[in-house]
């Protein structure tokens, strides 16, 4: 294989990795979303510790009003009473919204992440022989953006030498903490590596 047509299929790789990519991003923006929300429901279940404290500020006043004729007038007692009642109130409502919310946001998750895993399958295997091209651990786009760069400058005559550019690189990046974008790269999309090998391997 030329160059040229090297350099044409990986374009077209990298063009994949970033429709993939980008489904990855709205993945995570969703699943940060359902943890806010779920986040939410724990703060929300704190105020049964205040709503305890409350009831039994209102329990101790009622039962000391059996007991002390001057309490049966006070209005001490109902003040309690009546805060303790919209306390729960509140409380009832706002757990009832944010875990509603919660259970929306992850069902939107599921459904995001069923459509994206049928596209991601669909555009591996319409582009299994542009991959092919390379190793998995470069099969993400600053990566194969990075290797065609070196194959149209001249810098590298095949593609051994382009991807042994890429390590070096790669290295001092990590080395120079230059370009955190490369590691978060190398890690983030560790599971996208798997399926596309996994899909590779069932085509």
């Amino acid at each position: 294989m030329d160059r040229q047509e090297a350099i044409r299929r990986l374009i077209e790789a990298q063009y994949s990795c970033e429709r993939i990519e980008s489904m990855f991003n709205q993945l995570d923006r969703q699943q940060l979303v359902a943890q806010r929300l779920q986040a939410n429901i724990y703060k929300t279940s704190l105020l049964k510790v205040y709503l305890r404290t409350l009831w039994l500020i209102v329990a101790y006043l009622l039962i000391m009003a059996m007991f002390d004729p001057m309490l049966k007038t006070d209005i001490l007692p109902a003040t309690f009473l009546f805060f303790y009642l919209g306390a729960t109130l509140y409380y009832y409502v706002k757990k009832t919204c944010r875990t509603l919310a919660y259970e929306e946001a992850i069902k939107k998750y599921n459904e995001l992440s069923l459509s994206h895993q049928k596209s991601i399958t669909t555009i591996l295997n319409q582009n299994k022989d542009n991959f092919a091209l390379l190793p998995s651990d470069y099969w993400y786009s600053l990566a194969i953006k990075t290797i065609i760069k070196y194959l149209r400058e001249g810098r590298a005559s095949s593609m051994p030498d382009a991807l042994n550019l890429y390590d070096e690189q790669l290295h001092r990046w990590r080395m120079e903490d230059s370009l955190n974008q490369a590691e978060m790269y190398s890690h983030h999309y560790q599971n996208y590596y798997d399926h596309i090998e996994r899909v590779l391997s069932l085509t």
